[in-house]
């Protein structure tokens, strides 16, 4: 659940932080009249996650090809990996981490314990903010299947990468998978916009290679303006 907080603008656009308090990032729209911010109470979801001592930090792949996975996995999210050593690298997403190992890792657990380009089971899924879009920019890809409504709500397009892996990227699309994410009518997570529809307070992970995976929420007290033609979120 949300609730709406919704004051008249003050004369300096920082006095905004000190109305609504707290420590949601805020859309400035310029012109407004009102300004309109968040506070987010807690879902269900969120609750049963504080109560876990555990965290699924990082999936990690095993690859014949490293280079070409990452740069697959690059084109896919928009973001530049981390390489912290030439035969290991990570994307970072706001959710969980993307590790890449060579082959010559495995050696480093194990000899023989996982092999590279034979997964048949696992699909590495992606939540976006634009189903369509991200379809658009990304049907030259191995596709596997066109963007389709699944039962539980989703709207989703699966790609294989360039050694066999299932990708699948979604969107919550039915308003019950919408609440279950704690998702605002926009699709957007109540945590990272709040203000007005046009602007955002997240932003693509590179400039050259815009992408709505890897969205950061900018630090308090950063602004973008926005279209203000929208209400905030109700």
């Amino acid at each position: 659940m949300a609730k709406v907080v919704t004051e008249r603008a003050a004369q300096d656009p920082n006095d905004l932080e000190k109305t609504v308090g707290a420590a949601h990032p805020v859309c400035c729209c310029r012109n407004a009249v009102s300004r309109t911010s968040l506070q987010t109470l807690p879902t269900g979801r969120e609750t049963a996650a504080k109560e876990q001592t555990m965290k699924l930090a990082s999936v990690r792949l095993i690859a014949r090809d490293i280079r070409g996975l990452v740069a697959f996995y690059e084109t896919v999210t928009g973001a530049k990996a981390d390489w912290l050593a030439p035969v290991f690298a990570e994307i970072v997403t706001p959710g969980a981490s993307l590790a890449i190992g060579s082959e010559a890792t495995v050696a480093l657990f194990q000899e023989g314990s996982a092999e590279a380009a034979a997964n048949r089971t696992s699909i590495i899924e992606f939540q976006v903010n634009d189903i369509d879009a991200e379809f658009t920019r990304l049907k030259a890809l191995d596709v596997v299947h066109a963007p389709k409504l699944l039962p539980w709500g989703n709207r989703t397009f699966q790609l294989r990468d360039p050694e066999g892996n299932l990708v699948s990227l979604y969107m919550p699309e039915t308003e019950a998978a919408k609440a279950r994410f704690g998702l605002c009518s926009y699709g957007l997570s109540r945590h990272f916009r709040v203000g007005c529809r046009g602007g955002s307070t997240v932003a693509a992970g590179r400039d050259d290679q815009p992408s709505s995976i890897t969205g950061r929420s900018f630090p308090r007290g950063d602004r973008e303006s926005c279209d203000d033609s929208e209400p905030g979120i109700q």
